[in-house]
């Protein structure tokens, strides 16, 4: 049972990544990946996020799934000095993407329309957090 918790290795592989000091490209290809892995396999991704995982989860911090990939990934741009501010930045990522996804499977939101949306969530996640994103007014030059 516990399997239906655990996500192809493609996608793992993204969000194992360390970021590097390029810190746009990072959650641009951590979204990328997670939408992917939900339209590539919406059933599975229904069932990951859905009560019944959760259930079985008994501490969803050890699984190493996305929100745990996202959040380290964070914690190790702000450690580095590439991000002012860290707070709240991981939930307001996933819940973003985990939403476009939920959206893009239920046909709100044409799949086309999702290499733009995605540049627009890491640019102004990054900005958020006080990192400079060409083009997009950053405070931190």
């Amino acid at each position: 049972m516990r399997s239906c918790c655990r996500t192809t290795a493609a996608v793992r592989s993204t969000w194992a990544t360390r970021p590097s000091s390029c810190c746009r490209a990072w959650p641009r290809r951590w979204a990328e990946a997670y939408l992917q892995f939900a339209l590539d396999d919406p059933e599975l991704f229904r069932l990951t996020f859905s009560p019944l995982c959760f259930a079985i989860e008994e501490d969803l911090s050890s699984t190493g799934g996305p929100y745990e990939r996202l959040g380290a990934a964070l914690d190790d741009l702000h450690a580095r000095g590439l991000l002012r501010t860290r707070e709240n930045l991981d939930v307001a990522t996933w819940s973003t993407v985990h939403g476009l996804a939920v959206l893009m499977l239920e046909g709100a939101i044409p799949r086309e329309a999702a290499p733009a949306i995605l540049d627009t969530i890491a640019d102004l996640s990054l900005t958020t957090a006080g990192h400079d994103v060409p083009g997009t007014g950053g405070s931190n030059g």
